[in-house]
């Protein structure tokens, strides 16, 4: 094997570590509100009951995952038409900017019914913003490095974007252990959006001295770039945007797992909220190393012999894996909390890799984008929703984790039959 192929240059990797911090500080700024929503909820809108208050504050939250396929559609074609870069600094500047100004927003009490209508804004904004930014860093991860590095290229990515959701997480446990609620709701929620916006604004400073993606120029120069690459993916190849979609839903709702778990054990086994908090952060932490190994062994493998083991995994073992997270028994919650976290990352640490490589260069941004933003929109956002229903219809505590099953079923036959789309340019 040449050395070119051994390592990467310095270039790529700066490409990989800008993109990765990047990709921490835009998912830190899109989910730090979730984890202040009740107390934006009580600030913003004029209740005086707390549930209403949280819900509004929720839904605004929600707002954020509608924006998603907006600003996915919208960046993608930028990024496929004109510039992978461009894009890639567009995200970071609109969230830092909406993020930080969220943290300087007046309250109901001070201006009013105009404090929601501007909160409603900047969350759009945010929205659309993650829309593109996860698209394109996958998509200019991908094209900067050699074939036989992208698995741990992306791996990398992602460890940066489950990171930033671990950071949230730390930011608001410190928050409320250290603040009275009185002080978080007078100004202390402000501060990790004002944290927020000036990290994203020196993520900002830091990529804007990244070159263009490489594979791009050489289509540009060659006048291979479409008009509407969105049509040309609609219209030949759909199938590809279909399995994008499952597959990726599949990898979503894994990820939302270690989300959901905490709340789902304190609710329906009376867990105590800081055990499963402390716990659930563990297996995210080990999830993110997971994810950086397991595309690493795609390198050797394939993606698609790493997701496929993936499927089999969690089609076979999630049910039992519910069932364990029920047992009483400190020991037994843990191994498998832990187990989670390591199995998580034979898909997640793959499905990006994955995701471009369904794709020709000249609409990859736009396929990347439509399935990472129509899997989340119709299917990850909704699944702790879909989980908490199907158990209070079915009265049975385990239906989640036939629910995983069925998703792992489904990713499992569109994954045996995706055909990559790897030109050589």
């Amino acid at each position: 094997m040449s050395t070119e192929h051994q390592y990467l240059s310095k270039e790529q990797i700066k490409v990989i570590s800008l993109s990765s911090f990047g990709g921490m500080l835009e998912y830190f700024d899109f989910v730090i509100y979730g984890f202040y929503a009740h107390i934006i909820g009580e600030v913003f809108f004029n209740s005086s009951s707390l549930l209403v208050n949280q819900l509004q504050g929720f839904s605004i939250f929600a707002l954020g995952y509608i924006a998603r396929p907006i600003g996915g559609f919208i960046f993608s074609h930028i990024g496929d038409t004109h510039s992978r870069k461009k894009s890639f600094l567009f995200t970071i500047f609109l969230m830092a900017c909406s993020t930080f100004f969220i943290g300087f927003l007046p309250t109901y009490s001070q201006i009013g019914i105009l404090a929601p209508i501007l909160l409603v804004a900047l969350r759009f904004v945010q929205g659309f913003a993650v829309g593109g930014e996860l698209p394109a860093s996958i998509t200019y991860v991908f094209e900067h490095v050699p074939e036989q590095k992208r698995g741990f290229a992306c791996g990398l990515l992602y460890f940066g974007v489950i990171g930033g959701i671990v950071l949230a997480s730390i930011t608001s446990t410190l928050t409320f252990h250290f603040f009275p609620r009185e002080t978080i709701l007078d100004w202390g929620w402000r501060i990790p959006f004002i944290f927020g916006g000036i990290l994203g604004v020196i993520g900002l400073i830091l990529r804007k001295n990244l070159v263009e993606s490489p594979i791009f120029v050489n289509i540009f120069l060659a006048k291979k770039t479409l008009k509407y690459p969105v049509l040309e993916l609609f219209k030949n190849y759909k199938m590809n945007l279909l399995s994008g979609v499952f597959i990726t839903a599949f990898s979503a709702i894994v990820t939302s797992l270690a989300f959901y778990i905490p709340s789902y054990l304190h609710a329906y086994y009376g867990y105590n909220e800081s055990q499963v908090l402390f716990m659930n952060t563990l297996s995210v932490i080990i999830q993110c190393f997971s994810i950086v190994v397991m595309g690493k062994l795609s390198d050797y493998t394939t993606r698609k012999t790493m997701a496929t083991i993936a499927t089999i995994l969690f089609f076979f073992l999630t049910p039992f894996l519910f069932y364990l997270l029920g047992a009483n028994n400190g020991t037994i919650l843990w191994s498998t909390s832990i187990f989670l976290g390591i199995i998580s990352g034979c898909i997640v640490g793959c499905i990006a890799s994955l995701l471009a490589e369904l794709f020709p260069t000249n609409i990859r941004f736009s396929g990347i984008s439509g399935s990472l933003n129509l899997a989340t929109a119709f299917f990850a956002g909704p699944a702790p929703l879909i989980f908490d229903f199907s158990i209070k219809f079915s009265q049975n505590t385990l239906i989640p984790g036939f629910i995983v099953s069925l998703f792992a079923l489904i990713a499992f036959l569109f994954i045996r039959n995706m055909q990559p789309q790897l030109e050589k340019i």
